[in-house]
């Protein structure tokens, strides 16, 4: 490991940006599993807990995702990509790159360690009643007062 700690707005002189440093650290994983018979039928998902850096990830040699925000948890539906009860061993493979376009964004005094940092879980859920990507909308009351936009206290 390359240990970096940073105080200053980026590890390397040569990062401008949206360019990163000349050198870049390159992780790669590879691991490989079987899904129960059960699951046939139903919604297959990986997710990350965490993972620093730019992150690429290919089940069974096809490409299901990329992600940036190695802080937060993130997951890829990977049903079409392996389906359950396949005779068979599926093949997980992930690229991980120290810096990228990002890495501006989470610059603070941390140490750089890059890499897959928490765990990588594979579950099921149901095809039928998923939640997704859903969002609230909120709008401003003149008068504020937070009762309903009467104005009193």
């Amino acid at each position: 490991f390359s240990f970096i700690s940073t105080t200053t707005l980026c590890p390397s002189a040569s990062y401008q940006p949206p360019n990163g440093p000349c050198v870049d650290g390159v992780g790669t994983y590879q691991t490989s599993f079987s899904l129960p018979g059960a699951w046939a039928g139903r919604r297959t998902l990986l997710r990350f807990d965490g993972v620093d850096g730019a992150v690429t990830v290919w089940l069974n040699g096809r490409e299901v995702g990329y992600s940036q925000d190695g802080k937060l948890p993130f997951e890829f539906d990977v049903t079409d990509a392996c389906a359950a009860g396949e005779a068979g061993r599926h093949t997980l493979s992930v690229q991980v790159v120290r810096f990228s376009d990002a890495s501006y964004l989470e610059d603070q005094d941390q140490w750089w360690l890059s890499g897959i940092h928490r765990d990588v879980v594979v579950y099921s859920k149901p095809r039928a009643a998923a939640i997704a990507d859903f969002y609230a909308t909120t709008s401003l009351v003149e008068g504020g007062g937070g009762d309903g936009g009467s104005g009193g206290g």
